[in-house]
């Protein structure tokens, strides 16, 4: 284990963490008692309504698709698994193209 990276020991380095937890547990959260606040209103743009939207229609689907891991766990077991060499080049370059 190392004990001591960039001249900052653990001792140390869990000693300040304690310090910031502290700092910051007594810094007082400030309450605005001004009526304008409490009548202020948000708005989302579309482009944040839409993205709402998609990740409310992610949600639907599974996180696992099993009919596709049960799929591929039977063709490795089997050594039936190939890979297209040229078809994953093509996938890599337009994932990359995407970013």
């Amino acid at each position: 284990m190392v004990s001591n990276i960039n001249g900052i020991s653990s001792t140390h380095s869990s000693t300040s963490r304690s310090r910031e937890k502290t700092q910051s547990a007594e810094q007082p959260v400030k309450a605005s008692s001004s009526n304008a606040d409490a009548s202020a209103k948000v708005s989302l743009s579309s482009e944040a309504k839409e993205l709402q939207g998609i990740e409310a229609g992610i949600k639907r689907f599974p996180e696992v698709n099993q009919e596709r891991v049960s799929q591929l766990r039977d063709t490795l077991r089997e050594g039936n698994y190939s890979v297209d060499p040229a078809r994953l080049a093509a996938k890599i370059v337009q994932f990359e193209l995407d970013i």
